[in-house]
């Protein structure tokens, strides 16, 4: 199966401040070209179609000072905001029709005020990314630098000279670029620093499927469910039913907490605390989720000793699988250590 990740790597520390001086003029300029486009799409209602770029791709490259290739990119950053723009403005006009036509007065009045606005409404704030593709810049394994494994060569403004960015990557991000191909990324710059963020197309090998589970999350079960297998009959084992006091107690907390703030009219610890529940709900629910997968974690750490055992192996092999997967063997593990470290204080 084909698969497409998004992972965000950020720029080394020990970048120098006359690259960061590029950078900064570079994106500036992006942004610039962005937003020349967007006012193009606004006064001539472009589609975002190839003769709308054939069209007025001259004017913004002289305009904007900026190669073909970067220009055709800002190009399709100003199609995309624009459609997403039209397609919120089409889904507001169909939400504040059906208000219109129920006589909600109070929720038309709120969607009034949350009409979407067109891209760059309150001019050039921040700077906008674009995708670099191949004819402007790559993702490239260090050859020469022992400070960093991966860098970014992008071009810049002078025509033929490119910029090498050092990336700071985590193992996560290793294993990613090890096992796929880069096939764009994006210069972005959040409270100050630059992160780079790559789009990554890697194949996931399928696996076969030997049996389903359902869940389903209610009020008084906090988690309840099944196990589905292919020609086998239900078993009692397959039924698993989680109930939680802990949480229900927890947020009845939070519910009259929220309801005496709200007659208390107490409108700052109650915006303190508006996300609270949502964050306590969730903490349980993966609390629970995890308490369910534990036993078939337990199965197929159990499987890997019976496949050692089924080759003859040595006693003390299974010995060590049992130490390591089972809870009991844990157990006397830690016994014996505390067991030792006892003898060694008493000697």
């Amino acid at each position: 199966m084909l698969v497409i990740k998004t992972i965000r790597i950020p720029v080394h520390y020990s970048i120098t401040t006359h690259k960061l001086s590029i950078l900064d003029s570079l994106t500036a300029r992006i942004t610039y070209g962005a937003w020349t486009w967007s006012e193009l799409f606004g006064e001539h209602k472009l589609k975002g179609s190839y003769a709308d770029r054939r069209l007025f791709h001259a004017r913004v490259k002289e305009q904007a000072k900026l190669s073909g290739a970067i220009t055709q990119c800002c190009f399709d950053t100003a199609a995309w905001m624009w459609w997403s723009y039209r397609e919120a403005h089409r889904a507001w006009r169909m939400e504040a029709a059906i208000a219109r036509r129920e006589g909600d007065s109070k929720w038309l009045r709120k969607l009034l005020r949350r009409e979407p606005q067109p891209p760059f409404m309150n001019g050039m704030q921040g700077k906008v990314p674009i995708w670099f593709d191949s004819r402007i810049g790559s993702i490239e394994k260090s050859k020469h630098l022992k400070l960093c494994s991966y860098v970014a060569r992008v071009s810049t403004l002078r025509r033929g000279v490119k910029l090498t960015i050092p990336l700071n990557p985590a193992k996560h991000h290793l294993d990613v670029l090890g096992q796929g191909t880069v096939k764009s990324f994006q210069l972005v710059k959040r409270y100050g620093k630059y992160y780079v963020h790559v789009k990554v197309e890697y194949t996931v090998p399928t696996h076969p499927v030997y049996a389903v589970r359902g869940i389903d999350l209610g009020v008084k079960r906090s988690m309840a469910s099944v196990m589905l297998r292919p020609n086998q009959p239900l078993r009692s084992t397959d039924f698993t039913i989680l109930q939680d006091g802990l949480k229900r107690d927890q947020l009845n907390r939070l519910e009259k907490r929220t309801a005496e703030l709200q007659q208390a009219r107490k409108w700052e610890p109650l915006k303190r605390i508006r996300h609270k529940r949502l964050h306590v709900s969730e903490y349980y629910d993966r609390l629970a989720a995890n308490k369910l997968l534990q036993p078939h974690r337990m199965l197929s750490s159990w499987s890997g000793i019976r496949r050692a055992s089924s080759m003859r192996t040595s006693r003390a092999t299974i010995r060590q699988g049992f130490a390591k997967y089972s809870p009991v063997g844990r157990m006397g593990e830690k016994s014996a250590t505390f067991k030792k470290n006892a003898r060694k204080s008493v000697f």
